[in-house]
Formats: structure tokens, C-alpha cells, sequence
């Protein structure tokens, strides 16, 4: 949710650092204010230390809303534009 080149990766790399699985970078259309970590509600266990892998590089992260137990994914960082 940014046009900065390279957020993504460095985010993917901080996180994966901080002991989680090798993680994947795409672009989403929808823009964000605030960088937002949606995480399924199985795995919200995981909430904290992923929020403060994020926090290292984009300090005002909140957690939102689980992403759908249909998805694959467990856990969604979005950039936010700030």
C-alpha cells in the first residue's frame, strides 16, 4: 500500500529474522493509513512477536481483523502509507 520500492522486502527479511517462516511479498491495491498485521484466528497466538518484528520498522503497526479461515495465508502485513 506504498510506492516505495524495497519496503516490502525489508519488512519480508525483518520478519523472517525474528523466526518466521520465509515470507512472500505482493502489492495491494488498497491503501492503508497505518501499517496493519491481519493474522487468522488460529494462529493469533503468533500476535505479539510478529507485532514486534514489524514494530522495529514501522513503530505505529496495529493488528486488524483476522484474515478469513478460508485463506492460505496466516498472517497479512500490509504497509501503511505512514
Amino acid at each position: 500500500s506504498t510506492p516505495t520500492t524495497g519496503l516490502a522486502s525489508a519488512l519480508a527479511k525483518k520478519v523472517t529474522e525474528a523466526g518466521f517462516s520465509e515470507a512472500k511479498t505482493g502489492n495491494q491495491k488498497t491503501k492503508l493509513a497505518t501499517t496493519t498485521i491481519y493474522i487468522k484466528e488460529t494462529k493469533k497466538d503468533f500476535g505479539l512477536s510478529i507485532k514486534e518484528a514489524v514494530h522495529t520498522l514501522y513503530p505505529s503497526v496495529v493488528i486488524g481483523t483476522t484474515t478469513p479461515k478460508e485463506t492460505e495465508t496466516d498472517i497479512i502485513i500490509i504497509i501503511g502509507e505512514h
